[in-house]
């Protein structure tokens, strides 16, 4: 797990890794938190690493054979 800082053009840039994929409510504890349920966190699918869209494609498959009265793999 990498973090950097560098300063460009006057500016401080702070590049954090995180451990965990999940946003966060605020970044520095004197900071008040924000109400992470309004943020839009979707992704288009082909953002998304492949073994990610070929499961959800696989669910999706899944619920329509389901849904069909058909077997699931």
């Amino acid at each position: 797990m990498d973090s950097f800082w560098s300063i460009s053009e006057g500016r401080l840039l702070i590049h954090l890794e995180k451990v965990q994929e999940r946003w966060w409510n605020k970044l520095l504890n004197a900071e008040e938190e924000i109400d992470i349920s309004k943020i839009d966190c979707s992704r288009p699918l082909n953002e998304l690493p492949e073994d990610h869209i070929a499961k959800i494609q696989e669910l999706h498959w899944n619920q329509e054979q389901k849904l069909k009265g058909l077997p699931t793999s």
